[in-house]
C-alpha cells in the first residue's frame, strides 16, 4: 500500500513538473490572442509567415525515418548476427550521434558539404546546389532540395542508434532453431517466404516505433534545421524565432498566435506519434524465445565481407561528421588583403579553455555539466524506475489504461516544445518563485524532464521481458529478501 502511495505521489509530482509549464504558457497566449487553444490548431493556414512550415516539418521528418531505416536496418541485422571483436566500442560508435550536441553535428555536416569537403569533391554540392544537385531541383522544381537533402541526412545520422537499438537486441536474443525449423516447412523455403512468416511479425513493431520516435526528434530538431536548411523553416524553428516576443499582453500579437497555433499543432501531431511509439512497443517486448547473445552469434559464425563492408560504412557514417568537427577546430579562417585562406592552429582551443569576459573557460563549463549530469542521474534513475515498474504492474493487473496514461505521462517532455516549456517555467518562477533565477541548479530541472523518458524506454522493455516464473522461484528461496 506505501509502495503505490508513493509511486502515486511520484508521478503525480512528475505530470506536474511537465504539465504545469505548458499550462501556464497556453494560458497566456490564450489571453494575449483571444484564441482558444482548440481553435489555434486552424489558425496556422492563416498565417502567412508559418505558410509550408508544417508541410516541410512533416516532409523533412517522414524522409529522414525512411533514411534512417534504410541505414539503421542491415546495420542492426548484421551487427545482431555475427560475431564481432570490440562490439562494445562498435555500439557506443554507433550511439555517440545520439548524445552529440546537435550544434556540434550541424558544424560537422557544414563542413561535409562545404565547397571544400569530401562530397564537393565527388560532384554532390549540396550547399550551393551546382551540378547534378541543381539539376535535380530544377527538374522537380524544388526549391533548395540540397539543403532538404543535407537535413534529412543529418537527421539520419543523428537517430541512427534508434533502430539498432530497437532490431539488434531482438534478434541477438532470437532463438535460431526457429529459423532452422522454418526452412523445413514449405512457408520458409525462400528469405521472402522466412522474412513473411517470422522476421516481419517480429521485427515490425520495433522498426515502427523506432521509425516513430525519429520522426518525433526530427519534428523537434532546432540546431540542424537552423544551420542546414536555413532557407526553410520548421515549427520549431518558428516558434523559437517569434517566441522571444510572444505572451506580452498588447505587443506583437501575431508572435503570440504563432507561438500558440505551431505549439498546439506540435501536441496533436506528436501525441499521436508517441501514442504509436509506445503501443508497438508494447507489441515488440512481447516476450519471445530468448537466448544469450553470444549463443547466437556463435551459430552464426564470422562475419562475411559483405557483412564487414556494411558495419563499416555505418561506423564511418557514424564518426565522419564528429572527426571534421576536430580537423576543422585547428583550421582558423585569415583574411588578408581581401584574400581569404586559412591555417592551421590552435587558438580555438587556447580560446575556449581559457574563456572571456563573455564566454565561460571550457573547464569551468565542463565541471557544471559534471555537477548537472551526476544530478540528473540521482534523481532521474529511480524517478524512471518508478514510472517503468508502475507501468508494468498496472499492466499485469489488467489496468490497461491507466498503464497507457501513466506511459503517455513519461512521453510527455518529448511532446512539448522548448518554446512552450521555457515561456511556461519563465511565468511561473516570475509569479511564484522569483528567487529561482539566482539558483544555479535550475537547469537540472530541465535536464530531469528530458531523460526521464529514455529512463523509462530502456527500464520497460526489460521488465515486460522478465519470465514470472523467475520471480516465483526467487520468492520461494528467499532470494528477493
Amino acid at each position: 500500500m506505501l509502495s503505490k502511495v508513493l509511486r502515486t505521489l511520484v508521478i503525480s509530482t512528475y505530470a506536474l513538473m511537465i504539465l504545469a509549464p505548458v499550462v501556464i504558457a497556453i494560458d497566456r497566449l490564450w489571453a494575449v490572442t483571444g484564441v482558444a487553444p482548440w481553435q489555434a490548431f486552424g489558425l496556422l493556414s492563416d498565417l502567412s509567415v508559418a505558410d509550408g512550415a508544417l508541410l516541410f516539418t512533416c516532409l523533412v521528418s517522414a524522409s529522414a525515418s525512411l533514411l534512417t531505416l534504410a541505414f539503421g536496418l542491415p546495420l542492426a541485422i548484421v551487427l545482431a548476427k555475427y560475431e564481432w571483436k570490440n562490439i562494445a566500442l562498435i555500439r557506443a560508435i554507433l550511439v555517440l550521434p545520439f548524445v552529440c550536441p546537435a550544434i556540434v553535428a550541424a558544424m560537422g555536416f557544414l563542413v561535409l558539404f562545404d565547397a571544400g569537403g569530401p562530397l564537393n569533391y565527388v560532384g554532390i554540392d549540396l550547399y550551393q546546389q551546382s551540378g547534378i544537385i541543381g539539376t535535380i531541383s530544377a527538374s522537380l522544381g524544388f526549391a533548395n532540395i540540397g539543403h532538404f537533402i543535407a537535413l534529412s541526412l543529418a537527421l539520419c545520422w543523428f537517430n541512427l542508434s534508434l533502430v539498432i537499438r530497437f532490431i539488434e537486441p531482438t534478434l541477438a536474443n532470437m532463438n535460431p532453431d526457429w529459423e532452422d525449423q522454418l526452412k523445413l516447412l514449405p512457408q520458409g523455403k525462400s528469405l521472402c517466404q522466412r522474412i513473411r512468416h517470422l522476421y516481419a511479425p517480429i521485427l515490425a513493431p520495433g522498426i515502427i516505433a523506432s521509425a516513430g520516435l525519429t520522426f518525433v526528434f526530427s519534428f523537434t530538431s532546432f540546431a540542424l534545421v537552423r544551420w542546414l536548411a536555413p532557407s526553410a523553416d520548421t515549427l520549431e524553428t518558428l516558434m523559437a524565432d517569434y517566441g522571444g516576443s510572444a505572451g506580452i499582453y498588447g505587443y506583437r500579437v501575431m508572435s503570440s498566435e504563432i507561438v500558440l497555433a505551431c505549439s498546439v499543432t506540435q501536441i496533436v501531431i506528436l501525441g499521436f506519434s508517441l501514442w504509436l511509439v509506445s503501443h508497438m512497443q508494447s507489441l515488440h517486448q512481447s516476450r519471445i524465445a530468448i537466448v544469450a547473445e553470444s549463443f547466437r552469434r556463435k551459430q552464426q559464425g564470422k562475419a562475411k565481407f559483405g557483412h564487414r563492408a556494411i558495419l563499416l560504412v555505418g561506423v564511418v557514417f557514424a564518426i565522419l561528421p564528429l572527426l571534421l568537427t576536430l580537423i576543422s577546430s585547428f583550421k582558423m579562417r585569415v583574411v588578408e588583403n581581401g584574400q581569404v585562406s586559412t591555417e592551421w592552429t590552435t587558438q580555438g582551443w587556447s580560446i575556449a579553455w581559457r574563456g572571456d569576459l563573455s564566454y565561460a573557460g571550457a573547464g569551468e563549463a565542463l565541471g557544471y555539466s559534471l555537477v548537472y549530469a551526476a544530478l540528473t542521474l540521482v534523481i532521474a534513475m529511480p524517478l524512471g524506475w518508478m514510472m517503468a515498474a508502475t507501468i508494468h504492474s498496472l499492466e499485469k493487473e489488467g489496468k490497461l489504461v491507466r498503464a497507457k496514461i501513466v506511459d503517455f505521462i513519461s512521453f510527455a517532455p518529448l511532446i512539448v516544445s522548448a518554446v512552450m516549456a521555457g515561456l511556461g517555467i519563465l511565468l511561473g518562477i516570475i509569479m511564484w518563485f522569483p528567487e529561482l533565477f539566482a539558483w544555479f541548479l535550475l537547469p537540472v530541472w530541465a535536464h530531469i524532464m528530458m531523460v526521464t523518458p529514455f529512463v523509462v524506454r530502456v527500464m520497460l522493455p526489460a521488465l515486460r521481458s522478465m519470465d514470472e516464473r523467475y520471480i516465483e522461484q526467487a520468492k520461494i528461496l528467499r532470494l528477493n529478501q
